[in-house]
């Protein structure tokens, strides 16, 4: 007979997080992420093309160095003109253009 009852499994919990691309948001999800790894989750962490950039103008190469395997990180287009340097500041073009293209965009990072 077979048991209703959850199995266990020896498979790390994996999380996906996005935080949004709003300037204030990136830097506190990147401390929960690091501190999901350490208590041994695998995590995924995504975010835009922008704020990608922005974090190595800001930090360097290594801001994106988790320093050990089950830490990765992924870029999604947040839909704005990436010639726009100023285009996160503008709430509502940055609400409207996560709106239009986030779904499709997480999709296809949670589905690699």
């Amino acid at each position: 007979m077979a048991s209703s009852e959850p199995q266990p499994t020896n498979k790390q919990p994996h999380v996906l997080l996005i935080p949004y691309p709003a300037q204030g948001h990136v830097n506190p999800f990147l401390k929960l992420a690091k501190a999901l790894h350490a208590r041994g989750f695998h995590v995924t962490f995504v975010h835009t093309e922008y704020n990608h950039g922005r974090l190595l103008r800001a930090r360097g190469a290594g801001a994106f160095d988790a320093g050990a395997e089950g830490f990765r990180f992924e870029t999604i287009s947040d839909g704005l003109p990436p010639s726009d340097l100023d285009a996160t500041q503008d709430i509502w073009a940055l609400c409207e253009a996560t709106r239009r293209t986030g779904p499709a965009a997480v999709r296809g990072s949670s589905s690699g």
